[in-house]
């Protein structure tokens, strides 16, 4: 299934702008310039007008575009006061779009109890939250700017950019902020799908901050007293076991996406993960992995236990071939037809057995890629806990 925005809204936002459709094709939806201040000029009556129109359009078709969010959280803040440069960002997003009609949101259902990256051994369904956070990215306010992205069964259900309210005075500050208001929208989807199903839904938040993880999962703001009122019920739904906090690697987080300007190829890294479909080449977008983010992910290595048993075996298998050779002389075994047969049949049955136990041991820990890139101490929590977890 693909969701597609309507062609009219794109051709409405053209007009307005007085750009040729056929002629826009920007790689990226964020100007260069995106993150530098702006000092430039305020608009004019009749220009701010046409920027408000336009903003409130995307707006509305930003749900649909989750590579476009960060930019039209960009262009909202600026409705008030819109300058040149905020209606240079405007045209370019637009031309951005107008380039990339063919790119649309995709559901590929992999089943309940899968995800994007990982499939979960438990009898519920589970809910994936990912969040991520650029800290004081403004450079005027210093605010931070949050990014979440929620996925259900393999599918993208929702995801935003927004930017905080308040100013955070550390890294690990502006990502508990961002899990926060990551899990409230989290916790409305879970509402929603469990009355559809009627089934119990698991809720697991990544985070690729280990300081936003270690205070979600202790009691008490320790130091950080001015953020009592935002984390202490997210450690009460991380000490009830009615969310569960896990790792993940900054370079495959899709929350990302919403959070800064990407470049082109990493761009096109996340918008596999996000299940962005080209209809033109009729497959997902960055498939091949451009951007390199999964280069990094550590690979599933054979631990000394299993190899230590392997040559345990071939060392037996030799010494019950050398024996079978030994024991047996060369004369009597023209006589002895059904000795022979025995033995033969005693070493093709330690081969065999060989063979599927290596073959056991290679299946076990060839994992793909995507299988190994959320590093968490505590998967076996989900199937533990899953009986705990209540609506």
């Amino acid at each position: 299934m693909v969701v597609k925005i309507h062609g009219k809204h794109l051709d409405q936002l053209c007009k307005l702008l007085q750009l040729s459709k056929r002629l826009q094709n920007k790689k990226s939806p964020g100007y260069s310039e995106i993150e530098i201040p702006d000092k430039s000029e305020e608009l004019s009556a009749h220009d701010g007008s046409v920027y408000r129109s336009c903003v409130g359009i995307l707006l509305f078709l930003s749900p649909d575009l989750p590579q476009c969010q960060y930019v039209i959280r960009y262009l909202s803040t600026f409705s008030s006061k819109p300058t040149q440069k905020t209606m240079f960002v405007l045209k370019h997003l637009v031309g951005y779009l107008a380039g990339h009609a063919d790119q649309h949101v995709s559901l590929r259902w992999k089943g309940i109890h899968s995800g994007i990256l990982k499939d979960y051994e438990c009898d519920e369904s589970v809910l994936e939250v990912f969040s991520d956070a650029d800290w004081a990215s403004d450079r005027d306010t210093r605010r931070s700017v949050s990014g979440a992205a929620i996925f259900f069964g393999g599918c993208l259900v929702y995801s935003s950019g927004r930017t905080q309210k308040s100013v955070s005075l550390s890294s690990a500050e502006s990502e508990t902020y961002a899990a926060a208001s990551a899990v409230m929208d989290a916790i409305l989807i879970r509402a929603i799908i469990s009355w559809m199903l009627q089934s119990t839904i698991l809720m697991c938040l990544y985070i690729d901050s280990s300081a936003a993880r270690g205070i979600l999962s202790r009691r008490g703001v320790g130091r950080l007293r001015h953020l009592s009122c935002r984390v202490l019920w997210l450690q009460n739904l991380v000490g009830e076991r009615l969310l569960m906090v896990k790792a993940v690697l900054g370079a495959i987080n899709p929350s990302d996406i919403a959070t800064k300007r990407l470049s082109i190829s990493r761009l096109e890294s996340q918008l596999y993960l996000l299940g962005i479909w080209d209809s033109a080449n009729n497959s997902l977008v960055g498939q091949h992995d451009p951007g390199r983010i999964f280069r990094n992910v550590p690979q599933p290595q054979q631990n000394s236990a299993s190899r230590y048993q392997i040559n345990m075996l071939i060392g037996a298998l030799s010494l019950l071939l050398h024996g079978c050779l030994s024991d047996v002389p060369s004369g009597a075994m023209d006589s002895n037809f059904q000795g022979s047969t025995m033995q033969a049949t005693i070493v093709t049955s330690w081969i065999t057995l060989l063979t599927l136990y290596m073959v056991f041991l290679w299946m076990s820990n060839d994992q793909s890629v995507h299988n190994e890139v959320l590093a968490s101490s505590d998967d076996d929590g989900l199937t533990r806990n899953s009986a705990r977890f209540q609506l």
